[in-house]
């Protein structure tokens, strides 16, 4: 009996063995990189669902993750009775849920033909068709770094970012309303997965409008100007004030410069997307990706060439549509097996088994970690902090713990993540004077004046020291033993109540 793979639903097969294997890392918690963050933003949220206060620092700056995403997170935390920890970790299965339902309307709305296929193979080469080492960030979706993002607005924004290009490809008046809606809905859940969303419309209408460029500007400034317009009115922070005069977006531009470094051995696979101009010519859905990827890929240049450095997350989109364009090249390469079609495809299996084994240990330690045991104890040693501490108390700890803290119960000074990267704390003008304070408290040759300065200028209410980051003297120990007691000591960590 000869398999019909038409009528064969890989995709659901797919899509099946992807969800157990990350439900299985989810299931173990063991979260990284900015996961932190957005749990402080729905701890607070949970908190004070329509007035927070900024979930990091104590003060009522707003801050940018007061997203549609987080409060809706939140919210789901406040009525649940889940912590913000559990309550992303449950919103991480419903992206994953999600993006891949995404992606198949997607698909089925682009390719109306052999659609199946092309999103099976498309949902394989977003995986594992990448270069060495390709980037651990939010907004790429391949196996290595899946687990990690899922929990994250940008990944719930790439999913409405595909279901709101299936709604513009209809070209029907009727759902204008609706695109209108989820464009907003995405510039402010995460403004790098806009830049991609208005591109992406903008050669869609000009695509899909027989290539006239005035019907296609009209269209897309019907969809688009509107949509921004609406982001203006969300009430937890100003979406212009983002942008424009925010002193911390500097660290923003300084870690995505990260962006720019290695980009060919991590992103060659693209290259592959190439063939797919010859098909350009037939299809206007094939067109739009092409012009999709082509654009994204000049906006990712100018942003190096104009220190912009912000905007090269745009290399994200152009992958995970250059994967789809190598998808739709396979699927018809096999249809018609001319010459230039089988070595196509020999090229191509040939690229993808090296692409395997450049990443292979990668690879090798993603899968083995789904034996390894569970490992939360890094964050979960904080969960004291619920019960001894109020949610606006100030606790000065170093920064690789204030990192943590919020998820908890606190405030903080200053925080960084485990890896020693910085991240913004938008709006607040003395951020990069935080952070010095909080490192030179903690550093064993400052004087005792100095931390005494620190003390007074933040006025903490506590002070918790994290022995596995921090090495003070016994003389400083002494020294702090005299402004506080201890109120909790277990686990490397001490609670000291200020006085």
């Amino acid at each position: 009996m000869v398999l019909n793979i038409k009528n064969y639903n890989c995709y659901f097969i797919l899509s099946s063995f992807l969800i157990i294997f990350e439900f299985i890392l989810i299931k173990k918690g063991h979260w990284v990189g900015d996961f932190f963050e957005h749990s402080a933003v729905v701890n607070e949220l949970s908190k004070n669902l329509f007035h927070p206060n900024n979930p990091i620092i104590s003060s009522e700056i707003a801050h940018a993750f007061f997203s549609p995403y987080s409060f809706v997170t939140g919210f789901f935390s406040k009525v649940s009775g889940f912590n913000s920890i559990d309550s992303l970790a449950y919103f991480a299965f419903f992206n994953l849920i999600f993006f891949l339902y995404s992606l198949y309307v997607f698909s089925k709305s682009i390719f109306p033909k052999k659609y199946n296929l092309i999103a099976s193979l498309a949902l394989i080469f977003i995986m594992f068709f990448w270069g060495k080492s390709p980037f651990v960030w939010s907004g790429f979706y391949h196996i290595f770094v899946l687990h990690y993002v899922l929990a994250y607005p940008s990944t719930f924004a790439v999913s409405l970012m595909l279901l709101t290009l299936g709604l513009v490809s209809k070209n029907k008046i009727k759902y204008y309303l609706v695109v209108i809606f989820c464009n907003a809905i995405v510039l402010i859940s995460h403004p790098p997965t806009a830049v991609i969303l208005f591109i992406s419309i903008c050669t869609m209408c000009f695509c899909f409008n027989d290539y006239s460029l005035k019907r296609g500007i009209i269209k897309s400034f019907i969809l688009i100007v509107p949509s921004v317009l609406l982001s203006f009115f969300w009430p937890y922070f100003n979406i212009i004030d983002l942008f424009v005069g925010n002193k911390s977006t500097v660290d923003f531009h300084i870690s995505s410069s990260l962006m720019y470094t290695d980009i060919f051995k991590r992103n060659w696979p693209i290259l592959l997307a190439i063939p797919s101009f010859i098909y350009s010519k037939k299809d206007s859905n094939v067109m739009f990706l092409a012009l999709t990827t082509v654009l994204l890929l000049l906006v990712y240049v100018a942003g190096y060439l104009f220190d912009f450095h912000g905007i090269s997350r745009v290399i994200s989109g152009a992958m995970l549509f250059s994967h789809l364009l190598i998808a739709y090249n396979t699927i018809y390469s096999l249809d018609e097996l001319k010459i230039f079609n089988k070595f196509y495809l020999l090229f191509l299996i040939s690229t993808f088994l090296i692409s395997i084994s450049l990443n292979f240990s990668q690879l090798g330690k993603v899968v083995l970690s789904i034996l390894k045991e569970k490992d939360i104890e890094y964050h979960s040693k904080f969960s004291f902090l619920r019960k001894e501490v109020q949610p606006n108390d100030i606790i000065l700890s170093d920064t690789k713990s204030s990192w943590i803290i919020p998820s908890y119960n606190g405030k903080v000074i200053s925080s960084s993540c485990s890896n020693g990267c910085k991240h913004p704390l938008y709006w607040v003008d003395n951020y990069q004077q935080r952070r010095t304070d909080v490192n030179s408290f903690f550093k064993k040759e400052s004087s005792d004046s100095l931390r005494f300065v620190i003390l007074q200028e933040y006025e903490p209410d506590y002070l918790l020291i994290n022995y596995f980051n921090v090495d003070i003297s016994c003389s400083t120990y002494e020294y702090l033993k005299s402004l506080s007691e201890t109120i909790y000591e277990e686990n490397n960590l001490e609670l000291l109540k200020l006085h």
